[in-house]
């Protein structure tokens, strides 16, 4: 009854259970293998014909499993679910998932068979995106915008050996978001690669309210979760003024203005490919500046609204010298430039060209045989002066001293003057043109014009100089010197109620005073009623 005898089978079946990370059915590099997971064989192992036979084993640190010592026949090898993480759908097996976990596979005499791997992945998910905080509140408001580029990983138990140590690791999109698919259910750190944001930020908000670059969650079987998001903002700041540069030379001076209520844009490149990912807009306060802050580093542009600047303003001056109203500054982390200054002018106006006005001939009105002179009232729409006219019979008495008329006055300096002058009659007897000097005094004499009576009136146009930096303002007749043959006090404004009660009546009343004592009186005349303002073709802007 000793009499036994022993036969050994060299057949083997095997090989490896995996973590398909991304559900492909294939074992790509990289992809682990599941440790601890409980395989069974099962066929007819003792030769009587029933494949009732079990055999049982666990795969190693490596996922891999082996059935050696076995003989011909066919076995069905099975994967214990129960052994596997939580959470994981089989993507492989050797008969393409007829029946799911379980294979068959057919051997013969010392056949070595090492194909027989299943795959398996999650279907769970961790995400979501990563952020630029322009506020630096932590909560990611409408229109602050993702950060694409940034490197995130995963860490878990991938191998189901019982450790959280194994990684994986993807970069956000264009819109800064990233996610981790087919996970299994498991514990879970999420961080991000501080290196791979733009220079100069720091985290805002992350998940579990400790700004650190990172975040642990526990994933339940097939849970989808979409809330891993991390913020960050910069440290920078562009800044910083919009005024009025009056004199044109690119530096704010002391009593030029600032310009508030303009409109000034950023325009934040987040990815460095030149083009910006983030605006903001902002506007000039009561001082003319602006500030954008929490910058990240990069190339970034500033550009001012010309709809909201003052009508008729110019740019003169902007930091990059393209007078475009908009600069490219490049920020460093952590800088704070405040010097993305734009200066602005106002363009001299042109003089604007003025048609002399021709006066209407005068009309000698009929008045019969009456010995006495008349008076007519003569003129047009918005001028109106009294002229003495004499009967067609009588001859025009002369003046006993012809005298050539002299005005003087003043006026914006280097502006040109020029003047028509016109008899009672109205008819033009002489023209002078003259410059103001550098104090704005001008004189201007009709040499070889004789008058024998008080002029009828004269015209005076203003033309503002090409290479004086002032701009053209009022100007005014304020002394006229000439004989004075009788008690008339001559103006060149009409001498009606408004007229008079504009000036001072003490003064009139003194004037015609003087013009009485003597009938023929040159000399400088002193009296303010002798001077007239009249305003410039080209008024200045600000008053004179």
């Amino acid at each position: 009854n000793d009499q036994d005898f022993g036969y050994q089978q060299s057949g083997t079946i095997g090989d490896t259970i995996w973590y398909d990370a991304d559900g492909d059915g294939v074992q790509d590099p990289g992809e682990p293998g599941l440790a601890n997971v409980k395989v069974t064989l099962v066929g007819d192992l003792d030769g009587d014909g029933q494949a009732d036979d079990t055999l049982n084993t666990v795969t190693d640190a490596g996922g891999s499993y082996l059935f050696d010592l076995l003989p011909a026949g066919g076995y069905i090898i099975t994967v214990d679910p129960a052994t596997l993480p939580a959470g994981m759908a089989e993507t492989y097996d050797l008969d393409g998932l007829t029946s799911t976990n379980s294979a068959q596979v057919t051997i013969g005499n010392n056949e070595v068979n090492l194909d027989v791997d299943f795959g398996y992945t999650g279907t769970g998910s961790i995400g979501d995106t990563i952020w630029y905080d322009a506020d630096g509140d932590g909560v990611q408001d409408p229109g602050e915008v993702g950060i694409s580029g940034v490197t995130v990983t995963i860490t878990g138990d991938f191998d189901n050996d019982g450790q959280v140590d194994d990684t994986m690791a993807v970069i956000t999109g264009p819109d800064g978001t990233y996610v981790f698919p087919n996970l299994p259910a498991g514990e879970y750190d999420i961080t991000v690669d501080p290196t791979t944001l733009p220079g100069g930020m720091q985290p805002t908000g992350d998940p579990d309210g400790n700004p650190d670059n990172t975040t642990r969650l526990t994933l339940a079987a097939g849970e989808i979760n979409r809330d891993q998001d991390f913020g960050y903002t910069g440290t920078g700041a562009i800044g910083d003024q919009l005024w009025n540069d009056r004199n044109g030379n690119g530096v704010m001076d002391p009593g030029e203005a600032p310009l508030p209520g303009v409109e000034v844009s950023i325009g934040v490149d987040l990815d460095g490919d030149g083009t910006p990912d983030y605006r903001a807009t902002t506007t000039t306060d009561s001082h003319g500046t602006y500030i954008f802050d929490n910058l990240p580093a990069g190339a970034h542009t500033v550009s001012v609204n010309p709809a909201t600047l003052p009508p008729g303003i110019r740019l003169n001056f902007d930091p990059d010298g393209t007078d475009d109203n908009s600069t490219v500054i490049n920020l460093g982390p952590g800088e704070q430039n405040l010097s993305a200054d734009f200066g602005y002018i106002y363009p001299p106006k042109p003089p604007t060209p003025v048609s002399p006005v021709t006066p209407p001939e005068p009309t000698v009105p009929d008045f019969g045989d009456d010995p006495l002179l008349a008076y007519q009232q003569f003129g047009d729409a918005t001028h109106e002066e009294l002229f003495l006219y004499p009967f067609s019979e009588l001859p025009w008495p002369p003046s006993i001293v012809p005298v050539s008329p002299m005005y003087t006055g003043h006026a914006e300096p280097g502006t040109t003057l020029h003047f028509t002058l016109y008899d009672p009659m109205g008819n033009q007897i002489g023209q002078q043109s003259i410059m103001a000097d550098t104090a704005g005094n001008w004189l201007v004499s009709f040499p070889g014009t004789i008058l024998f009576d008080l002029p009828h009136h004269m015209a005076i146009e203003q033309t503002v100089s090409t290479y004086n930096a002032s701009s053209a303002g009022f100007f005014n007749m304020r002394t006229y010197f000439n004989p004075n043959f009788n008690s008339m006090v001559f103006s060149s404004t009409q001498l009606d109620v408004d007229a008079v009660f504009a000036y001072l009546p003490s003064t009139i009343m003194e004037s015609v005073h003087a013009s009485n004592l003597s009938s023929l009186n040159i000399q400088w005349n002193s009296f303010n009623g002798y001077e007239f303002f009249a305003p410039s073709t080209h008024p200045a802007q600000d008053g004179h």
